[in-house]
């Protein structure tokens, strides 16, 4: 399955979509962003497609395309991204679509995204690297580094097991049901996000 976009960064005035953060607009806790957020996007790669709001430049939505060899192929992965005032010095709050269904060991049932994947030492290495990382490169590891080949082996009980024979077939049959789940994930997403689809 092939997508193609006629722009990867759009900014729309309206907020007529469903934005788990818009409930934040009259809050203390949050200060609206007026300029900067979505301008880390200047070389955005192709598979990553991002809608900013002029009326709320504190949230986007991205749209990240599965990579090639892995179960999420070709779908696509609905992100809602709120930056708080203190950003890029805190990381931002990001919220995934999940439809109900779990497709990730760091995308969970409840929307929450953890940020944290193994490494070949053992230990966890965070995706957010307070003012450093930007925001592309944010979408961009989650792209690479939570939907990828073999996603079973950030779960730390299997994390262990990469390059066993347990391990290479748990993760197997695992990538086999992610990718069922992937498919009603994205109908769940066009029935939610139609007027999406028409930007794509």
């Amino acid at each position: 399955m092939e997508v193609v976009c006629r722009k990867t960064i759009d900014v729309g005035d309206d907020m007529e979509d469903v934005h788990p953060w818009l409930s934040l607009m009259k809050t203390t806790l949050m200060k609206q962003r007026t300029k900067g957020s979505s301008k880390q996007f200047c070389n955005e790669p192709e598979t990553i497609y991002v809608r900013a709001y002029k009326s709320r430049m504190d949230l986007l939505r991205a749209v990240i395309i599965g990579p090639d060899g892995t179960p999420y192929h070709g779908g696509l992965f609905f992100f809602d991204v709120c930056f708080p005032s203190n950003y890029p010095d805190s990381s931002p709050l990001v919220h995934y679509h999940s439809g109900g269904l779990g497709i990730n060991p760091n995308l969970f049932i409840c929307s929450e995204v953890c940020l944290y994947v193994p490494t070949k030492s053992g230990g966890w290495e965070s995706m957010w690297v307070l003012g450093t990382t930007t925001m592309l490169q944010l979408l961009v590891s989650i792209q690479n580094q939570i939907l990828k080949a073999d996603p079973l082996f950030n779960e730390p009980t299997y994390a262990i097991l990469k390059g066993s024979f347990y391990g290479t077939h748990a993760s197997f049959l695992y990538n086999e049901t992610i990718w069922i789940k992937s498919l009603k994930t994205m109908m769940y997403d066009f029935k939610i996000f139609p007027f999406f689809f028409f930007y794509l």
